[in-house]
């Protein structure tokens, strides 16, 4: 399926949904191929606050700039362990003013050995 999106961005949302035994493990990245632009939606959650990160699992959720809570700061003992509407590690108004059409990529890195996640969904909302 070809979807073909106009215009510039003025807002973006990051909507995921990661199955992993222990989100302090997962680094998330958003890069617009085009423009070589990027941000980290989650890096490593749980630390410094916690020597191991955050040790409970799955993340879904929505990134967002408006976003009351922090991802980073987010670790439920009840999964998912970051859910709601979060705000990013860095901010996606990094993109705004960029055209919107071209090629997105996320990008997940699991900085341990021992466990295995998958993707199980995402979207980019743009406005």
């Amino acid at each position: 399926m070809l979807l073909y999106v106009s215009g510039t961005i003025v807002q973006l949302r990051v909507h995921v949904n990661i199955q992993h035994p222990y989100v302090g493990d997962l680094f998330v990245g958003l890069v617009h191929v085009e423009t070589g632009t990027g941000v980290v939606l989650l890096d490593y959650p749980g630390y410094p606050a916690s020597a191991n990160g955050c040790a409970w699992p799955n993340v879904v959720c929505s990134f967002d700039d408006a976003a009351p809570q922090s991802a980073e700061a987010m670790c439920n003992s009840t999964p998912p362990a970051i859910t709601g509407r979060v705000s990013p590690a860095e901010p996606l108004s990094a993109f705004a003013g960029e055209y919107a059409s071209g090629t997105w990529q996320l990008w997940l890195w699991d900085g341990a050995l021992g466990d295995v996640g998958q993707l199980i969904s995402w979207c980019l909302e743009l406005q």
